[in-house]
């Protein structure tokens, strides 16, 4: 390959990093884009500030992406979890439109994974909006199971309610069991 010639998309470079407030802002733009109804800047605010505390531990993982060595890193996505006794749960999880269908929430899926077997979880627990059937296909295909359905949990831009999908994946099943690719 030339000195010239682009990498292909497979040697872009991914890293992940713990947030910092130094984040806030990247964190809150790919926030709005990615959804309609975002997350306050006061609530990201005040879980990167409470990371690591033992009453309840909060998670933000950064997911970042370097095309060229000495290029700036761009923000693809991030999750959001609360680490408790024996569980996770999963409390947000953003992909930029712009890196959505390449891969980036299996990647940071795959972190989380990791990070809450580093934590002894048995379980990692989530809710999605029952509207949201490819992000439910997404996290089916990478092992979590339906468990129920909370009725009105979301609220939605026209000011009704929506239900979630409560889901679970063990993470000792999934140890034994080769993760799809996405």
């Amino acid at each position: 390959m030339s000195a010239h010639t682009p990498p292909p998309q497979s040697e872009h470079r991914f890293t992940f990093s713990r947030a910092s407030s130094e984040h806030l802002e990247a964190i809150m733009q790919l926030e709005q884009a990615a959804y309609p109804l975002p997350w306050s800047r006061n609530s990201f605010s005040a879980i990167i500030q409470q990371q690591g505390n033992n009453s309840g531990q909060y998670e933000v993982q950064l997911l970042w992406q370097q095309t060229q060595p000495h290029a700036p890193k761009n923000l693809c996505g991030y999750f959001v979890a609360l680490l408790g006794i024996e569980e996770v749960h999963l409390l947000n999880l953003a992909v930029h439109p712009q890196h959505q269908h390449k891969g980036c929430a299996r990647l940071l899926l795959q972190h989380l994974c990791n990070h809450a077997r580093q934590h002894q979880a048995q379980h990692l627990w989530l809710e999605v909006r029952q509207s949201n059937t490819r992000t439910c296909n997404i996290y089916s295909r990478f092992g979590f199971q339906t468990i129920a359905i909370r009725k009105n949990y979301y609220p939605t831009p026209t000011g009704e309610r929506e239900h979630a999908i409560v889901m679970c994946m063990n993470l000792a099943l999934a140890m034994t069991t080769k993760q799809p690719s996405l």
